[in-house]
């Protein structure tokens, strides 16, 4: 008999494979193909081969549905089998080279893959990759020999077919009632795994992470179609009770029992309320939960956000939020009953998994129910173990809908959180549970962050708590803080089965949070519970589980009392008897913090007795430092021991700003709370937070701090001081010489009484130092890449600043400034500030006005005896005879002009250039002006420049947000700045002295980004203001040295234009070099070995660009060569071809350090690279040319001539000029201080687009 058609071609598919030579691995791709397609049935559509080379996917892959609908109703599909295919004869004959290509390749196994195929021209391999057996005999295994046939093939890989693909079929078997595959995914190793086993728990971990991402993606999708379909219901019922409650003005609503009263106040409502309140309530009782949404849900979640009245935008933003925390609510209630089943806590009854699922068929089918019906009676059934986590909330609306798509999403978690075992689900695997639940662009979105769990445990760790300590986190969020140190007092000691369950219900029970956010709440109780579920068999025989006293809705910083009406349990936990409060507090800025009540505003702005309060219109951050240590912290006895102690991770900004200014006070010398510790992680900020904010942790106590005592104080003749802490200090210092004595005369058998005692006495005398810690990359372990990186707080060196050394002498904190660095720091601070070398003026502030055309005439450089006579507004460089209280002393420094809309041109040939501060770079303007002839006396305020007549000829403007300040010179009679900089004028004696070239100096940005900054923006920058200007040191020595600081200008000048045209010059001879881009040359490798790229996440997701490291190199990594893109460790590719690889590795080490040094996965894919080692000899000389003429160096040599000369006259030593030079080269941070170098291009983050926009340098 003749063979088929589709046999021939399946004869010629399997020849073609067995053929295949070395080298032609991509020849195979389409033979597989067409089997898949011809034999196992899939539509061609559904098989892909990959052979671009950048894509990261397997070779093959086999596509089938996952049962999921987008919002357009398109079905989902997924990467049902996975194909990896080597040219290799007998690559994967062997159990032991399976499992380790196995191990390389799993990363395409996704969380729906059913099968992972290997392939070689001698044998095709099968290996499920959901199933409940680990062993190799699972493998489905088919050799290519010359008795292969189609029916066989077709036999062997039943499985395997189109017809059983997908997730529909597998859905449809769990509603059945089929178990194979609950509870088969196993997350942690057993004892004497295999390598199979080593392997399956790494997809199976990996895996599970992307099934709580994905599965949280489907049902907030589902969740926010079900919330719009609802509102119409919702806005009816609204619609009925604003008329209800219109006509009866005290009527109230019951969300618990859904039922509307009222109280008529008079005979004619009286007539009518009956009829009234009961058509209400049964419209009520009949939207059920959509009733609960529409009049207690929504309103106050809106209110909770502040929401704003009529705003499109921020509506559509608070249903997004509403509709995210009930579908996160759904899935963190599902894990916790797939706890409760897998741990046995329901007996052999499962209500998610089977035969729950398979039970409600027939009421599903019978009544038309979805799916939250089930979840609600599962709620029920779980609700009698742990009720607080089950209530019912706000955000259980859906049990009042029966929308198909969130039923199919919620059918859809429930089968794929099946597969799970719940009982192998591990304390490191819960720490990154929660991160899944937002993604990103959610956090962002949302403002929800979360603190990683290694920065929480450090903060516990700090406080230093006893195990009876109490510990509370005032907003906790999902309960990280909580965890952590619930893990700190027994948890570990759990794990290892060294506690009892009585333990863990005491340490429990000292455990407080509250959130705003019912699901964060409810969740915190969760996550905590999971930790405590391997106590199974005590659990069950107590009355019921260990109450987790974790409030909802409650506002932290309610005035105490206040909270009463809030009918929440956070009542019970406002109380002043914690050892340690924790936590990661909002940063919402006064504006968008909603009103305070007036007894709460009276709280935080009333005195305690000598100390002041503070604005409680601050930062809410700043509002819960203060709550937390005057509120919530244990007071400390007479001598300051035992008080309780905070460890927050708050903005950078709490040390510099103005608006943190009487907070700051209260930790000051003679504050009313010591600060013990502060973490700086302003290098590593992109690290810890996707947010937008430079953190720091703070450890704090609530006692006042102890000084060094004058020593005057130790005479026992000398009076007690008055004030209460510093008498007990006093009085400790005076007993100390007498314990002392007393143990030198102790015998043997009490002496250690003694000397515990003296030890104890000591701590109350001794004055108080701050640990200081500076984080940076060193700190940081990526790990694996499957979860988000963990920071050594710990192993960070510390550093022991004497209590008041922690201060400026305005009262901002110095988080940088180490014991060598304060040295250095006093010296510069000991000159004069900056602001003596500012002209002085005059300005009349009481008096007559002054007319528009006395505008100029009364800018006078003279001024009469009858100054007084002069009307309001008048100006002057010479101090005025008469009543000086009638004038204002004024330094010479403000703002530019602010136009706000009122600019206008001048007549032709007159008016004046105006620029901005991208256009200045050290010594000289750069760039095209931003308006020229115009006209600024209309300017809606003009600063300096109102006062024409009495400037100088030569100004200076400094850009305001940099990292350093820039100065350039310029004549304020044609030139203007606007107030992206600040502007002042020196003394008339200094007007030659070359502030650019001060500035340039590496002495002046030490001192600024240590002691003088007063804002902090990403990228190290801050906003350069005219107080902090003014803060920099001066000494008029320095004038002297004038004419030299000029004469380096040339220098300086001519090594960065070597410099940076020499680095434009390179790129050009390197352009002129046959190179191409490395997507071309890797396309050209990989036709003939069909391997591929791949790509850290974080350049396959990634957003922002990644600074690239120095020296690249390409190291051999299997098949492949690993390339390190920055000193990140999560930043990498993986290139297939070794030509490629050293091709990428010479270009990126090319770019380091100069302007092309950010890249991201685009740049690289275009990125020139030579392809050969002829053509890297020639880039490599190029390279080398431009790196032997070291222009860099050349630059460095001039500022270490400019540092010699300032030194001195800032009274440094050759010593400090030294160390500041090595700090500026050496340090993580200071390196990074940079001022804009001549011949540079500004690069300012919001100049060019939005330039009038208020946030233009966020």
């Amino acid at each position: 008999m003749p063979k088929k058609p589709s046999e021939s071609a399946f004869d010629e598919a399997i020849r073609t494979i067995r053929e295949t030579k070395k080298g032609q691995e991509a020849a195979m791709y389409g033979p597989l193909r067409d089997i898949f397609c011809d034999v196992l049935g899939y539509p061609r559509s559904s098989v892909h081969i990959d052979i671009a080379g950048e894509a990261g996917r397997p070779d093959v892959t086999c596509r089938a549905p996952s049962g999921i609908m987008d919002r357009n109703g398109k079905s989902l599909d997924i990467d049902w089998m996975v194909v990896e295919a080597k040219d290799e004869h007998d690559a994967f004959s062997t159990i032991s080279r399976r499992e380790a290509i196995f191990a390389q390749k799993a990363k395409y196994v996704r969380p729906d893959t059913a099968w992972f195929i290997m392939a070689d021209p001698t044998i095709i391999v099968a290996r499920p990759v959901m199933n409940s057996t680990h062993d190799s005999a699972s493998d489905i295994i088919f050799t290519l020999d010359s008795a292969t046939d189609e029916a066989q093939f077709r036999s062997t890989f039943a499985r395997l077919s189109y017809g059983v693909a997908g997730v529909p079929q597998r859905l449809r078997a769990f509603r059945e009632g089929d178990t194979s595959l609950i509870a088969t995914e196993k997350l942690t190793l057993s004892e004497n795994a295999t390598k199979r086993q080593e392997n399956q728990v790494a997809v199976a971990r990996r895996n599970f992470y992307e099934t709580l991402r994905t599965t949280t993606s489907h049902l907030q999708e589902s969740t926010l179609g079900t919330l719009h379909s609802v509102l119409n219901m919702a806005t009816d019922v609204s619609t009925a009770w604003k008329t209800f409650a219109d006509k009866y003005p005290d009527a109230s609503f019951d969300p618990y029992t859904l039922t509307a009263t009222a109280k008529p106040n008079n005979y004619e409502l009286a007539i009518t309320y009956g009829g009234d309140v009961a058509r209400l309530n049964r419209k009520l009782k009949k939207a059920g939960s959509i009733a609960r949404l529409a009049l207690d849900g929504l309103p106050e979640f809106k209110a909770r956000l502040n929401g704003k009245e009529n705003d499109a935008k921020e509506e559509k933003k608070i249903l997004e939020m509403f509709a995210t925390e009930t579908a996160n609510l759904i899935l963190a209630r599902i894990l916790l009953i797939r706890f409760f089943e897998d741990h046995g806590f329901f007996g052999a009854n499962r209500f998610l998994c089977n035969g729950g699922v398979e039970a409600f068929q027939m009421l599903r089918e019978k009544f038309a129910f979805g799916y939250t019906r089930l979840l609600k009676m599962a709620y029920e059934k779980a609700q009698a173990l742990y009720a607080a986590a089950f209530d019912e909330t706000e955000l259980d609306w859906v049990f009042a809908t029966n929308d198909a798509n969130l039923s199919n999403a919620i059918e859809w978690a429930m089968y794929q959180l099946s597969r799970y075992d719940f009982t192998t689900v591990k304390g490191d695997i819960l720490t990154g549970v929660y991160d899944r639940f937002l993604d990103r662009e959610q956090r962002k979105k949302f403002g929800e962050y979360y603190t990683p769990p290694s920065i929480a445990r450090y903060i516990v760790d700090r406080l230093e708590l006893k195990p009876e300590d109490r510990f509370m986190d005032p907003a906790c969020g999902s309960g990280t803080f909580l965890i952590e140190r619930y893990q700190q007092v027994v948890g570990e000691d759990a794990d290892q089965g060294l506690a009892t369950y009585s333990e863990v219900v005491a340490a429990l029970a000292r455990l407080a949070g509250n959130d705003l956010n019912t699901f964060s709440a409810v969740l915190a109780q969760i996550q905590i519970l999971w930790h405590v579920l391997s106590f199974k068999d005590d659990l069950i025989a107590a009355e019921e589980f260990p109450d987790i006293a974790i409030s909802d809705k409650a506002n932290s910083i309610i005035r105490p009392g206040v909270e009463f009406s809030q009918h929440g349990r956070f009542v019970e936990l406002d109380r002043p008897s914690y050892g340690g409060i924790g936590g990661n507090p909002p940063y919402v800025r006064p504006e968008r913090s909603g009103e305070i009540d007036e007894a709460t505003k009276q709280y935080f702005e009333s005195d305690r007795e000598e100390w002041k309060g503070i604005s409680a219109e601050a930062n809410l951050y700043a509002l819960f430092i203060y709550r937390a240590l005057d509120g919530w912290c244990r007071l400390p006895n007479k001598w300051g021991e035992g008080a309780g102690r905070l460890g927050f991770v708050v903005p950078l900004a709490l040390c510099g700003t103005k608006e943190n200014a009487e907070l700051r006070q209260l930790f000051a010398a003679d504050g009313r709370w010591t600060i013990r510790e502060i973490v700086d992680l302003e290098v590593i900020w992109r690290n810890v937070f996707d947010a937008d904010v430079l953190p720091i942790v703070l450890i704090a106590e609530a006692r006042p701090p102890r000084l060094p005592l004058d020593p005057k104080w130790l005479d026992r003749s000398e009076p007690l001081p008055d004030r209460k802490a510093l008498r007990y200090q006093v009085r400790a210092a005076r007993l100390q010489p007498w314990i002392d004595a007393r143990l030198a005369k102790a015998a043997p058998e009490t002496a250690d009484v003694w000397r515990s005692l003296s030890k104890r006495n000591q701590k109350r005398w001794e004055h108080d130092q701050v640990t200081i810690k500076l984080a940076d990359k060193r700190c940081i372990d990526f790990g694996d890449g499957t979860k988000r990186p963990t920071f050594n707080l710990a192993g960070i060196p510390a550093s022991r600043l004497d209590y008041a050394d922690l201060f400026t002498p305005d009262g901002r904190i110095v988080t940088r400034v180490t014991p060598e660095r304060r040295t250095i720091i006093n010296k510069l601070r000991a000159n004069p500030q900056m602001s003596s070398a500012f002209q002085e003026y005059w300005y009349k502030r009481k008096g007559a006005k002054k007319s528009a055309s006395d505008s100029n005439s009364l800018h006078l450089p003279l001024v009469s005896q009858q100054a007084d006579g002069l009307p309001r507004g008048s100006v002057t460089l010479v101090k005025p005879a008469g009543d000086l209280t009638m004038w204002e002393h004024r330094e010479m420094i403000s703002r530019g002009i602010v136009f706000a809309g009122r600019k206008k041109d001048a007549p032709k040939g007159r008016g004046h250039t105006i620029y901005k501060a991208e256009n200045i770079v050290s010594g000289g303007i750069h760039g095209d002006p931003q308006d020229q002839g115009i006209d600024i006396s209309a300017a809606r305020n003009r600063y300096l420049f109102e006062y024409m007549d009495i400037l100088p000829e030569r100004l200076w403007a400094v850009a305001r947000i940099e990292r350093s300040p820039n100065a350039v010179p310029f004549d304020p009679r044609k030139v203007a700045f606007t107030d992206t900089a600040t502007i002042f004028a020196p003394r008339a004696e200094l007007v030659d002295v070359p502030f650019d070239m001060i500035f340039v100096s590496r002495i002046y940005r030490y001192y600024y980004a240590l002691a003088a900054k007063m804002s902090y923006l990403n990228t190290y920058r801050g906003d350069i203001y005219p107080t902090n200007l003014r803060l920099l040191p001066w000494n008029d020595a320095i004038a002297d040295k004038a004419v030299e600081l000029e004469g380096l200008r040339g220098d300086l000048v001519s090594a960065c234009e070597n410099h940076f045209r020499t680095e434009a010059a390179m790129f050009a001879a390197l352009g002129q070099l046959p190179i191409k881009p490395f997507r071309e040359v890797v396309k050209e490798a990989v036709k003939t070995t069909g391997s591929k790229v791949e790509w850290s996440e974080s350049l396959n997701k990634g957003t922002e660009a990644i600074e690239i490291a120095p020296d690249s190199k390409a190291v051999a990594d299997g098949d492949a060569w690993h390339i390190q893109i920055s000193e990140y460790l999560l930043d990498w590719v993986k290139v297939p071809d070794e030509c490629a690889a050293l091709g990428l590795a010479m270009a990126l080490s090319a770019r380091a350090g100069t302007s092309k040094k950010m890249v991201d996965r685009a740049i690289l894919l275009d990125m020139p690279i030579p392809s050969n080692a002829d053509s890297r000899d020639k880039f490599d000389a190029v390279v080398k040319q431009f790196r032997e003429s070291d222009h860099a160096s050349a630059i460095d040599a001039v500022v270490d001539k400019i540092d010699a000369l300032i030194g001195p006259a800032l009274g440094l030593a050759e010593d400090d000029i030294a160390s500041i030079r090595a700090d500026m080269t050496d340090d993580p941070f200071l390196r990074n201080i940079t001022p804009r170098w001549p011949a540079t291009e500004t690069r300012i983050h919001g100049y060019r687009t939005g330039l009038d926009s208020s946030d233009r340098y966020s």
